[in-house]
């Protein structure tokens, strides 16, 4: 998170924009406006940060958000909360392909349903299409590329 510019653990991070920065690099679905975020709200910053990373990332409310924010935050407890983040993966770019189309909402039995998978040319990785009936079953499913 090069833009904000963080040197430390206490005054760098208390408007939570930073956090929300460090949500978005970790999982780029979360928290995207981070940049666009006003510096002077910084407890709703904070809390947003914090919510959403114990919600969706599953890390631990180790510090409230009127802690962050205060002027003499605690170094150490920005330290214990900020490195649980050490141990989370970015996440599987894979949230990023989009299937989409009339096949996807209905399907007629003994007919062709036709519907769209959409991978962004950044993924590298083959994606398995699985196509489930309305009993569990798997489905045969025909591949065509589009030209």
């Amino acid at each position: 998170i090069p833009e904000y510019n963080i040197k430390g653990f206490t005054k760098d991070w208390n408007d939570g924009r930073a956090l929300n920065g460090l949500v978005n690099a970790l999982r780029p679905d979360l928290c995207q406006d981070h940049k666009s975020l006003d510096a002077k709200k910084k407890l709703a910053n904070a809390t947003r940060g914090i919510d959403t990373a114990e919600k969706e990332m599953g890390v631990d409310k180790l510090i409230l958000p009127e802690e962050m924010i205060h002027k003499k935050v605690d170094k150490m407890a920005m330290m214990t909360y900020l490195a649980q983040f050490r141990n989370l993966k970015p996440m599987d770019p894979s949230y990023r392909v989009r299937a989409y189309g009339p096949g996807l909402h209905q399907g007629i039995k003994d007919t062709n349903s036709v519907f769209f998978v959409e991978k962004p040319t950044d993924i590298k990785t083959n994606v398995k299409i699985v196509v489930t009936g309305p009993l569990g079953s798997e489905v045969k499913c025909d591949e065509k590329k589009a030209a």
